[in-house]
Order: C-alpha cells, then sequence, then structure tokens
C-alpha cells in the first residue's frame, strides 16, 4: 500500500490565540462600541462597526453562516440609520445600539472559532475592496474637477 504524503500548507495561527496575542483590534472594537453607548463616537468608532460588519460578511458568506448574515444585515440597517441622523455627532437609538450589541458579540465569537486563514483572506479582500473603493471615489473626485 503506497503512503500518502501530506500536503504543506503554510501555519495559520487561531485568531482565538491570535486575539489574545495582539488584543488591539478587539480593544478598538469594544472601546468603539463603548463610545456609541456614552454618547461620544467620533467617524474613527464609526468606521471601526463599518469595518467589523464587512469583515463578518466576508467570513460568514465564507462558511455560507445564515445566522450570521443575518445579524450583519440587522447591524447594516442600524449603520444606515446612525450615518443618516449625524450632525457633527452620532446619535443612537435603543434598537440601534442593541444592533452594535450584537455586532461586537457575534464578530468577537466568531472569529475566535475560526482559523486564522480565514480572517487573513476576509482582512486581504475587505483591504483590496476598500482600495478599489478609495481609487474609484477619487477618480469620480477627479472627473468632477475638471468639467
Amino acid at each position: 500500500m503506497a503512503s500518502r504524503k501530506r500536503k504543506p500548507r503554510p501555519i495559520e495561527i487561531p485568531c482565538l490565540l491570535f486575539s489574545q496575542i495582539v488584543p488591539e483590534a478587539q480593544i478598538a472594537l469594544l472601546t468603539a462600541l463603548k463610545a456609541f453607548r456614552e454618547g461620544w463616537a467620533e467617524p474613527s468608532h464609526f468606521d471601526i462597526m463599518l469595518d467589523t460588519r464587512d469583515l463578518l460578511l466576508l467570513g460568514a458568506g465564507a462558511k455560507e453562516d445564515e445566522g450570521v448574515m443575518m445579524v450583519c444585515k440587522a447591524a447594516n440597517i442600524a449603520l444606515a440609520n446612525i450615518q443618516d441622523s449625524y450632525n457633527n455627532s452620532f446619535r443612537v437609538d435603543e434598537e440601534e445600539l442593541n444592533a452594535l450589541v450584537i455586532l461586537v458579540d457575534v464578530s468577537i465569537d466568531f472569529w475566535n472559532r475560526q482559523s486564522g486563514a480565514l480572517y487573513r483572506a476576509a482582512y486581504i479582500a475587505l483591504k483590496e475592496w476598500r482600495h478599489k473603493q478609495e481609487t474609484k471615489n477619487e477618480d469620480q473626485g477627479g472627473q468632477a474637477r475638471a468639467n
């Protein structure tokens, strides 16, 4: 009987371990949630929530996790309402805050159960998408100035 050769693959640190070794992302997320809770949220905190939703959506899509995708959909509605009501400060009602709390809880739980490879793939995909988005916005801005 022929022995099967083991296929080498890059070693990825599990997300649970990564979050303990490099806690900055989780600290930033919890700080953003606290800022919305206490009424001192800034645009950077809003951006953290958007990135959290988008990363989670990418990860849940890869895992085909419908429950997590529904949490992202609810968070999307809450974030849209928060953005629409922005007037030099963020105002968050109880339902929107609850959606953000659930988003943060589900995100932390979801990523703690995933491989580092999935997180890295989702992070890279999000960074590439954001870069394309920025390039598109710059191109549109240049066209508007030219006209």
